[in-house]
């Protein structure tokens, strides 16, 4: 299986680095989340990341403003490929396996903006890991 990443667009700081690492990691605001990002338009518990033959998929928990991949709406549950733009909120989130420094981020469509001075959290499937600033990538 590819090394994919998440690679989240938080500005004006750059982008920090998640290695999946094969791993089923939860997504959303609240504090008991792998994935803590602390943005008001994202759901306590947003979205589910699972891994799967070839990949990964991601599955929407009834979040209230919605998972979009690629400005597409996710009913339920979609496969992600590397390379989909992912968004929780306003966060911009880029599901990949190239390198960060091989990456260069569209702008944003009209009604979306990154993350400003957000940090956020990975847990290693335990909630309450920080991930220190300015950014992480191992």
């Amino acid at each position: 299986m590819a090394e994919f990443k998440l690679i989240v667009c938080i500005e004006p700081f750059g982008n920090r680095v998640i290695p999946l690492r094969g791993r089923r990691l939860s997504v959303g605001r609240g504090n008991d989340q792998d994935i803590c990002i602390p943005d008001r338009k994202i759901s306590s518990a947003h979205a589910l990341l699972e891994p799967i033959e070839g990949g990964y998929r991601l599955r929407d928990l009834g979040s209230t403003n919605g998972t979009y991949v690629n400005n597409n709406l996710v009913n339920g549950m979609a496969q992600l490929r590397g390379g989909d733009e992912i968004r929780f909120g306003n966060t911009r989130v880029l599901f990949t396996d190239l390198d960060p420094d091989q990456i260069e981020w569209p702008e944003p469509d009209e009604g979306t903006a990154p993350v400003h001075g957000a940090a956020g959290r990975l847990g290693g499937g335990a909630p309450g890991t920080t991930i220190p600033d300015p950014f992480i990538e191992d």
